[in-house]
């Protein structure tokens, strides 16, 4: 009888060592490490995240709960909580306006706001065409995520 290569089959050769001759079972975090190596700069960049993020957040239920609004009878002025009502004045050279634009047309509404930011923090259009309450929401979530120095200016002093 002859045999054909369909009939043939492979041999497998398994060496079989002691259980200390194998190599220990991969480390979960060593996957994690390839992309950052140090472990500790990777929690702490997280955990930076993490803050700036519950901060922004923070700020925007304050604005709710601070529910400002402006009725016919009242003024934006008055609406408005310190230091935000210092900022607004400086801002918007005291007039108030929440549909300022400046000359050049690249910063709107009561804290000057660039488009590319506004939409950064969540908004829609141009800070110009916000009720006031959703401009200082935005403004109060920017100030918490990125500090006082978006308004290099008129926060000078805060």
């Amino acid at each position: 009888m002859r045999l054909t290569a369909a009939f043939l089959v492979p041999i497998l050769f398994i060496p079989v060592g002691q259980p200390s001759d194998n190599p220990p079972a991969q480390d979960p975090l060593e996957g994690a490490m390839a992309y950052h190596t140090n472990l500790d700069e990777y929690v702490e960049r997280q955990e930076e995240i993490a803050e700036r993020e519950a901060a922004a957040l923070a700020a925007a239920r304050a604005a709710e709960r601070e529910e400002v609004s402006v009725t016919s009878g009242g003024s934006v002025e008055a609406s408005l909580p310190e230091p935000w009502r210092s900022l607004a004045a400086c801002e918007t050279g005291n007039t108030f306006n929440p549909s300022i634009v400046s000359s050049d047309g690249l910063y709107h509404g009561l804290f000057q706001f660039l488009d590319s930011t506004w939409q950064a923090m969540g908004g829609s259009g141009s800070a110009s065409d916000a009720s006031v309450s959703e401009q200082l929401q935005r403004a109060q979530a920017l100030q918490a995520q990125s500090g006082w120095g978006q308004w290099p200016v008129c926060a000078a002093g805060f």
